[in-house]
């Protein structure tokens, strides 16, 4: 039998495939059992919360003591326990919708979201449509719950969304969360296409002295009255909406929907370049990039850290360092 054939190659890929859907009911399976535990967890420093905070920072350097590798029981972490199980006092919601998505998912819901109902239909969002971290952070933040659920648009939600992302199952085998932008679907990147294509494009130049830097999320879409009364609301359907999108240091893009004539005034006018160069880096999710420093975006847009983010991105890289090391080793063995 040929190695190469079209039977043996479709065999080959019919067993990885069975191969990767095991390990992700696998790792699912794991993520139940963590999130049992972290709501578990939770219940018991609930129940002792009157010992007040030394309880939560003893019980972290002494669960450090005795698990010395372990990042996920810091005293920040285990206070996310602690809010979990507060607002989930049910263990079988748990382990059914709350259990297919990630902690770290989670903690983004514990952190937008106000109430236990918006938190569950998120997550159940997530695990339907495959979202990642970065992209249910953008729908919360863009207000689809408020939109879809409290308007009673919910029968016509499918045809809204954008195609289901794949992210969710590599977050969960995962969780890389370096890099890890809003992903465009080549449907979704045609649907751009065709839309910017109707819009009245004029490219705007950089005053003398001013660098305009790019993001993780370039496109910006506002709501513009003034240049301190502003918000990233837009949209490319949106009547009288600013799109900009950087292109170049010196160079970025500019439209205003509905409007075909040019806007005079934007072209080397120090004011603006400074106005855009500011709405660049406050529409940022995460990363900005420059040709240079650029003054003042700290205060723009102020760098969060979060520790057990940090650590569990530092482990990630590592646990791919070693699986592609070791890849690359049979690889050569063969």
């Amino acid at each position: 039998m040929l190695m190469n054939s079209n039977e043996y190659l479709n065999i080959v890929e019919s067993i990885k495939q069975e191969i990767r859907t095991a390990q992700y009911r696998a790792t699912v399976s794991v993520n139940r059992k963590l999130l049992v535990l972290y709501h578990s967890i939770g219940e018991v420093i609930n129940e002792h919360k009157t010992w007040g905070n030394k309880f939560v920072e003893n019980l972290a350097a002494d669960i450090k003591m005795s698990f010395p590798d372990t990042t996920g029981y810091s005293v920040r972490n285990l206070k996310y326990m602690a809010k979990f199980a507060l607002r989930f006092p049910e263990k079988e919601i748990v382990q059914a919708a709350l259990a297919q998505i990630t902690w770290y998912h989670h903690i983004a819901l514990m952190d937008k979201v106000k109430n236990a109902d918006e938190h569950i239909w998120y997550a159940e969002q997530v695990a339907k449509n495959g979202w990642s971290r970065n992209v249910l952070v953008h729908q919360i933040e863009s207000g689809l719950y408020q939109r879809q659920v409290l308007a009673e648009k919910v029968s016509n939600f499918e045809s809204r969304l954008p195609s289901p992302q794949s992210e969710l199952a590599a977050q969960t085998m995962k969780d890389p969360y370096i890099f890890d932008f809003i992903p465009f679907k080549e449907d979704m990147l045609t649907s751009t296409v065709k839309v910017s294509e109707r819009l009245n494009w004029q490219v705007v130049h950089a005053a003398d002295g001013i660098s305009f830097p790019t993001s993780d999320d370039p496109v910006i879409c506002l709501n513009y009255n003034s240049e301190r009364d502003y918000d990233f609301g837009g949209g490319w359907g949106k009547k009288h909406s600013n799109i900009l999108m950087p292109i170049s240091p010196k160079l970025l893009l500019f439209s205003k929907v509905g409007v075909k004539r040019k806007m005079s005034g934007l072209d080397y006018s120090l004011a603006y370049s400074k106005l855009f160069r500011e709405m660049i880096i406050r529409h940022a999710h995460r990363y900005v990039y420059a040709d240079r420093p650029q003054k003042g975006m700290l205060a723009l847009n102020a760098r969060v850290v979060n520790r057990d983010i940090y650590e569990y991105e530092q482990q990630s890289i590592a646990g791919w360092h070693i699986e592609n090391v070791e890849a690359e080793r049979r690889l050569l063995d063969c």
